[in-house]
């Protein structure tokens, strides 16, 4: 199994849902654990899976020790490390067939990560937040780590944003008055006129983007996907460091709506808006080559 390069210059984005709150207890822990894998990408002992997500280790143990006796879990008993077993692959093969289980979402977001070295992630939308459900780590020197099972507010955030570009204005400020009165005490609230000023930038570039909005010198670049049927609604957006995605983000929004058409067809089109005050600024197309090399 391939291991990812370490970086000094490697920053990380990792904020969850407090299981305890939404969820009961084990189930949400399970999960967790199953996420943990998948993010990381190797075996695991107890006391690692323990710190990293903040679980007393007694408790751990005992999920860990239940998830092997039900075959989703292989433990090695020389090494004391755990890894996930082929029934968990196999699990949810049958949900949204025609992008997740024939790897075609899949197949495209290796290849942007490929094409930019930078962190690829898949959202849907989790009530009032955008969810990080699938994440391709980057390969450049100065990465962002971004953690699967990362919520982020609709309502403030660069995945969140391109969710929104395709809701109406009314429906936008209806979602910030709910995000508004369900804030915890000393969040700030949401600015709805200021909102839709972005929004409308937003729908006049066909993707969102953002820096420093969330997460101090990370950036993503995110573009709702098409939807067939009942499937669901996703996003897939291009994350980094700030300093190293704002000369880029002509290059890697053009990269990424490129992709999204060639291998899904045409991304949703945004509801018609008002004409917005803050016009497209165009960037060069001189980091082609560059952006390549980071």
């Amino acid at each position: 199994m391939t291991q990812r390069r370490a970086s000094s210059q490697r920053k990380a984005i990792s904020a969850r849902l407090h299981v305890e709150q939404k969820t009961v207890k084990s189930a949400g822990r399970v999960f967790e654990i199953l996420e943990y894998f998948d993010d990381v990408q190797r075996p695991a002992t107890v006391m690692e899976i323990s710190e990293a997500l903040g679980y007393p280790q007694s408790s751990t143990s005992a999920l860990l020790r239940s998830l092997v006796a039900l075959c989703y879990l292989n433990h090695d008993r020389y090494s004391r490390t755990y890894v996930p077993s082929s029934r968990v692959a196999l699990l949810g093969n049958w949900v949204n067939s025609q992008f997740i289980a024939d790897g075609t979402i899949i197949s495209m977001m290796k290849e942007l990560n490929e094409l930019t070295g930078d962190t690829i992630v898949l959202a849907s939308r989790n009530g009032l937040y955008a969810q990080y459900i699938h994440v391709i780590q980057a390969t450049s020197r100065a990465r962002l780590h971004m953690t699967l099972g990362t919520v982020r507010p609709l309502v403030a955030s660069g995945a969140g944003y391109a969710f929104l570009s395709t809701s109406s204005d009314i429906d936008v400020m209806r979602l910030v008055m709910r995000t508004n009165a369900e804030a915890n005490e000393g969040v700030p609230h949401v600015d709805s006129a200021e909102l839709l000023k972005r929004l409308a930038v937003v729908r006049q570039k066909g993707y969102a983007f953002s820096c420093d909005l969330v997460t101090r010198g990370g950036g993503i670049i995110a573009v709702q996907l098409p939807t067939v049927g009942d499937s669901l609604q996703m996003v897939i957006g291009i994350g980094g460091i700030s300093e190293v995605m704002r000369p880029r983000e002509h290059d890697l929004a053009s990269l990424l709506r490129e992709k999204i058409e060639q291998w899904l067809g045409k991304p949703p089109k945004p509801i018609p808006q008002p004409k917005s005050d803050f016009p497209l600024k165009v960037q060069a197309p001189e980091y082609r080559t560059r952006m390549l090399m980071v």
